[in-house]
């Protein structure tokens, strides 16, 4: 029987920024002695997308796009003489190391409907008159987003507004007025979004309560510039209102393990909140939208020390890449890296002649916040 292994060294999890060096190692059991061409290793990351839309004659069309994000090859067995020589590998354990500098530009590793960014490590045995033999892991990869380094409209107040008078016959009635406030547009998983609604409603129109969700849009890009997006609310907040006339809401919601906004050839994830304003006599509600960004570096007021590898228990650090940017404040641990949400595990080790099963999920920086801290 053959197993093969691949493990990342000095990081279990397999969480890697943008810009560090992977490493890990191939290992190789043999009950008995094998022959084979080839042991190759190969470390790939691509974005891929796909769908199929119905038109009114109900004609299936197909959509797909594909980016190459990153490709490295490398032989770990081959004999010295011809093509069509074989090495014989006698029973036992046989480890074989790797290393790959990784881009400083992949994009976030992400799971979608209709496509995904994954990066893989694969260990592929070379038959002789068989079919070859695989075994695959994959890695998570984070594009590092300081958002203390992006546009000042992330760190500053967002305001939204909505007002309209609804037509009741023979005459309009008073204006339905709501303002919706966020103190800053950039957060992290582990952040609280503090949200605050002023409703004035001197129309006749009765609201019944306020939705605030925040809601992850991905667009799936075909070659033919296609486009397909997907809209999912991550988590909502919901208040009964009670006095429609004039009240003020104050809502608070946790930004859950989900990936950085994200932006590639063919897949975009971007983020907003949405508050539905609910009103009664069978009309549509009315919705404000506030753009939100979410990154993997919190906003600070005050630059302290970036933490080290060995602080973030090895899962790769941005500080020791991308310099002291404005970096985490005392206050805030170095994060954790939980599964994303609302995201289905999924075989990556999907050969038809796989060596065993890789499910993977992956994993995004979790902050914890203290008392004192902007969230």
């Amino acid at each position: 029987m053959t197993h093969c292994e691949i493990k990342f060294h000095n990081n279990s999890l397999g969480i890697y920024y943008a810009g560090q060096t992977l490493a890990g190692s191939a290992e190789l059991r043999l009950e008995k002695s094998k022959k084979l061409k080839e042991f190759i290793l190969t470390i790939s990351g691509i974005a891929e997308i796909s769908w199929t839309e119905k038109d009114g004659d109900g004609k299936e069309s197909s959509y797909s796009g594909t980016e190459q994000l990153l490709e490295a090859v490398h032989v770990l067995i081959k004999p010295k003489g011809s093509e069509s020589d074989t090495i014989e590998i006698p029973a036992g354990i046989h480890v074989y190391n790797f290393e790959c500098a990784l881009p400083s530009t992949l994009p976030t590793s992400f799971e979608g409907y209709h496509g995904h960014i994954r990066y893989t490590v694969s260990a592929t045995i070379v038959r002789p008159w068989k079919f070859n033999q695989t075994s695959k892991a994959a890695f998570t990869v984070l594009q590092a987003l300081d958002l203390n380094l992006g546009p000042e409209l992330l760190r500053q107040p967002s305001k939204a507004e909505f007002s309209k008078r609804f037509c009741c016959w023979p005459c309009s009635s008073g204006p339905l007025h709501v303002t919706v406030r966020t103190p800053i547009a950039g957060y992290v998983p582990g952040q609280i979004i503090h949200v605050m609604v002023l409703l004035d409603n001197a129309s006749s129109v009765t609201v019944n309560c306020l939705v605030t969700s925040l809601v992850r849009i991905v667009t799936y890009i075909s070659s033919c510039g296609r486009t397909n997006v997907d809209t999912k609310s991550i988590a909502s907040v919901e208040n009964v209102v009670t006095d429609d006339r004039t009240d003020r809401f104050s809502q608070h919601m946790v930004v859950p393990s989900i990936a950085p906004n994200i932006s590639c050839s063919v897949l975009n994830v971007s983020y907003e909140l949405l508050v539905t304003i609910k009103v009664g006599c069978c009309r549509i509600s009315p919705r404000l939208r506030i753009p939100l960004t979410i990154g993997t570096v919190p906003i600070v007021a005050a630059p302290t020390t970036v933490p080290t590898a060995e602080e973030t228990a090895n899962y790769g650090t941005f500080g020791a890449i991308f310099g002291p940017s404005a970096p985490v404040a005392d206050s805030v641990d170095p994060p954790t890296y939980a599964e994303a949400i609302s995201t289905t595990s999924v075989n990556v080790n999907d050969h038809a002649n796989a060596i065993g099963v890789q499910s993977y999920v992956p994993r995004y920086p979790v902050y914890k916040f203290g008392a004192g801290e902007l969230c």
